[in-house]
């Protein structure tokens, strides 16, 4: 199983059954997801690292006009940025 096939399972609605290959699947990630939060959460960031951490929580990438802070942790606004 990978993340694009439990987020569809989960998008229609089934229940995860106790001690099954989803179940298994949904504690690894969500196990995944403490520890990135604990990083985030436990020092200082710059914020190209917070938008690396972030996209490793969602599982896409946040652009960087993407403005992350507070507790816990959400978008404030998008920047535009000149190139």
């Amino acid at each position: 199983m990978d993340l694009k096939e439990y987020i569809a399972y989960l998008n229609e609605g089934k229940t995860v059954a106790a001690n099954t290959e989803i179940h298994k699947y949904m504690h690894c990630v969500s196990q995944e997801a403490l520890k990135i939060t604990a990083v985030l959460n436990n020092a200082y960031h710059e914020p190209k690292e917070i938008r690396e951490l972030m996209s490793q929580l969602i599982g896409k990438e946040v652009d960087e006009n993407v403005v992350v802070g507070g507790v816990p942790a959400k978008v404030i606004k998008k920047i535009e940025i000149e190139k």
